[in-house]
């Protein structure tokens, strides 16, 4: 079953790339600085947060700009990709009445182009990086193993939630709660050894983290990560696609009917 998914899959590439560079030109079609709002974002964001826990809450971390970008911008990626996903299918009706396609290219399409301006996001403002902590070139080859499993979880994540949201119509709001709540049980704005021990477990819980802190190490901290933080990564990784896509295979014939 799944080999034939993955030739419908591969025969619809053209569909697929087609609906990127609809959610490309949807995105920032209309906006005069284009792809480079998915660096100006996080960036901005970044400095907001780097005045509050600098001047305010008096951080001793160095250099905390590059610190919370470090998490910052995969984490955009993330959340991005997620919320988008929660109303795909009935945002395009039009597509899948109109072509034989498979149905999970709605939220792949999704992901991929978020993946994208991540990348793109990413390749700008790494020089950076590297100016300010030039200890982390010899661990950055690690950079696109560490994508690609990232990517691999987040398709997972969103192919449950894209066909979930048929059958629960508050879903979208609860998932900007969700992601909120998740984003402040995430080490990316502070550093884990802030958090008392007897409440690591809340963060050991969260699939993020282990994106978050490897992200963190090979960007910031100019080392490999730990090998329990990549086997994490990559356990929820396979479990989160699995599921999702499982979930989403069964649910696959009543799409339409809920939409």
């Amino acid at each position: 079953m799944f080999k034939e998914k993955i030739r419908k899959i591969n025969n619809s590439w053209p569909v697929i790339k087609s609906m990127v560079l609809r959610n490309q030109k949807d995105k920032y079609g209309g906006t005069g600085l284009g792809i480079l709002w998915s660096v100006i974002n996080p960036v901005l964001i970044a400095l907001v947060i780097t005045f509050v826990f600098t001047f305010v809450m008096k951080t001793e971390i160095k250099n905390y700009p590059l610190f919370v970008l470090s998490g910052l911008l995969p984490w955009f990626f993330f959340v991005n990709s997620i919320t988008e996903s929660t109303n795909s299918m009935r945002q395009n009706l039009d597509v899948l009445s109109r072509f034989a396609m498979p149905k999970e290219a709605v939220p792949l399409s999704l992901v991929l182009s978020n993946f994208i301006n991540f990348v793109i996001g990413f390749i700008i403002i790494l020089p950076v990086f590297v100016l300010f902590k030039p200890q982390i070139t010899p661990y950055l080859f690690l950079l696109p193993v560490l994508m690609f499993l990232f990517f691999v979880f987040t398709l997972g994540v969103s192919l449950g939630f894209s066909v979930l949201t048929l059958y629960c119509k508050d879903l979208s709001q609860l998932v900007n709660v969700g992601t909120m709540f998740l984003f402040w049980i995430t080490p990316i704005f502070y550093d884990l050894e802030a958090v008392p021990l007897k409440y690591h477990w809340i963060i050991y819980i969260n699939p993020v983290f282990n994106y978050a802190s490897i992200y963190q190490s090979l960007l910031y901290k100019g080392d490999s990560g730990s090998l329990h933080l990549w086997l994490g990564s990559a356990f929820f990784s396979v479990m989160g696609l699995f599921i999702g896509y499982i979930f989403f295979l069964k649910k696959e014939n009543e799409i339409l009917k809920h939409i």
